[in-house]
């Protein structure tokens, strides 16, 4: 049982043996009891080792959860200082996988034990159904298996740390919204041919993004806010495209070189 985990069943033990339950209007407190449910994780300044926030009261209704309406207080509860970290035991032997080339691999280890697995199909060539948020690089390499995304391509502020945004294989997108990553300096899409709603907008640092072979936007061209993004290379895009390929309202300003955004853009 892990350290707060035995915190919080102790309190609860205590709240059961020391808070006397209220009677109902009929005089039975049989079907009271007391109960604990976490509110949140505790503060820094409360817990330098992390802890969480414990609302507790009575369970009135008899329903089996702490209500708003049934809170009779809060505690803090902490966890403890870390220990000193052990020796690193011995290290282990390693099993070792090979591919039988018919679908299948076999997993064999030294001590004379092996199975043999289906291997994993692969997933290049196919579409990610549903939406999907860059966040990290894994996320970029994860997806780079697939060539299509039904749903959204979303990549902003959670992206905070990447610089290039590179998805090489992607060629088609139900939605591009790239917004407000302020760390992201360049988007390269080289396979990219369709997408619905195209938006680009709010990047401080992003200098340079490549669209190639874009050829049909069902929705919004919409790229603003963008000060080091050169307007030119946004309407080299745009008229690449062709305007009678783009579904919806274009907009582009707020970028480097170029007007500022009026109210209505």
């Amino acid at each position: 049982m892990s350290k707060n985990a035995f915190i919080v069943a102790f309190f609860t033990f205590l709240l059961v043996s020391c808070l006397a339950p209220e009677q109902n209007k009929s005089g039975d407190s049989s079907q009271f009891s007391a109960i604990t449910k976490v509110q949140g994780q505790a503060s820094e300044t409360e817990c330098s080792d992390g802890g969480v926030v414990l609302n507790y009261g009575i369970d009135e209704n008899g329903n089996g959860t702490l209500d708003d309406d049934e809170v009779d207080g809060s505690e803090t509860v902490c966890h403890g200082e870390d220990g000193t970290n052990g020796e690193n035991g011995a290290n282990g032997s390693s099993c070792t996988l090979s591919d039988n080339n018919d679908g299948t691999s076999t997993l064999s280890c030294p001590d004379g034990t092996s199975v043999t697995i289906e291997s994993a199909p692969a997933d290049t060539g196919t579409t990610l159904q549903g939406s999907f948020n860059i966040e990290n690089a894994a996320d970029i390499e994860w997806l780079a298996q697939y060539t299509s995304v039904s749903g959204t391509l979303r990549i902003s502020n959670f992206a905070d740390g990447l610089s290039t945004i590179s998805l090489p294989n992607l060629e088609s997108v139900g939605e591009l919204w790239v917004q407000a990553c302020q760390t992201c300096t360049e988007l390269s899409f080289p396979a990219l041919t369709q997408t619905g709603d195209f938006t680009i907008q709010s990047h401080d640092v992003l200098a340079n993004i490549s669209f190639p072979v874009l050829a049909s936007v069902d929705g919004n061209f919409i790229i603003k806010n963008n000060p080091l993004l050169p307007t030119n290379q946004i309407e080299d895009l745009r008229d690449d495209i062709e305007e009678e390929n783009i579904s919806g309202t274009i907009s582009i300003c707020g970028n480097k070189d170029g007007g500022s955004c009026g109210e209505y853009d």
